[in-house]
């Protein structure tokens, strides 16, 4: 059996729907290598476009490539086609993509693909399956207490308790339950 680098590195993007009744959307796309900035520009692009020009709403975590200057350039140029609101540093928990890569993982645990490209098939094919399963999804945006109900701003700005770094508010339907780090 041959021992394979870590090459392949994911973007993938879990979306809310936009308007009551829609469903979400899961985009991922696979990168060689590490991710950069230009690739992060890249595929914002794509995205803008897969969701029929509508204004996205970013919810990140704090990977250098989301904060390098040429996606800030990128959103500069496009502040009514983007909001970027970051998580709070070390919550994958708030973070509903975590739950969609988990899903794809254990699917894979037990592959045993030949080479690097069958594991890459093997692996877009199980995101292209949690595509077309929109309960599935919506599962994965509550377990990170994330309702899908609104998707009006409300103002920036403001940090939960125990978060070192800044907070920008999610938008209304996407914002999770209120976290008390006292005990």
């Amino acid at each position: 059996m041959e021992r394979y680098r870590r090459e392949v590195t994911s973007i993938v993007v879990l979306t809310a729907p936009l308007r009551p009744g829609e469903r979400p959307h899961l985009v991922a796309r696979h990168i060689e290598g590490s991710v950069h900035g230009s690739d992060v520009v890249a595929f914002l692009r794509y995205l803008y476009r897969r969701l029929g020009g509508r204004p996205v709403w970013l919810v990140w975590n704090w990977l250098q490539a989301y904060r390098a200057a040429d996606v800030k350039r990128f959103l500069q140029q496009h502040l009514q086609d983007f909001r970027v609101h970051f998580l709070p540093s070390y919550s994958p928990d708030l973070n509903p993509e975590e739950q969609c890569n988990a899903s794809v993982k254990k699917a894979l645990l037990n592959a045993l693909p030949e080479n690097i490209e069958e594991l890459r098939r093997q692996a877009r094919r199980e995101f292209r399956r949690l595509q077309h399963c929109p309960a599935t999804l919506r599962a994965y945006f509550a377990h990170a207490g994330l309702s899908l109900n609104s998707t009006s701003c409300s103002s920036l700005g403001r940090r939960p308790p125990g978060s070192s770094r800044e907070w920008r508010e999610l938008p209304e339907g996407l914002r999770g339950p209120r976290r008390d780090r006292r005990r």
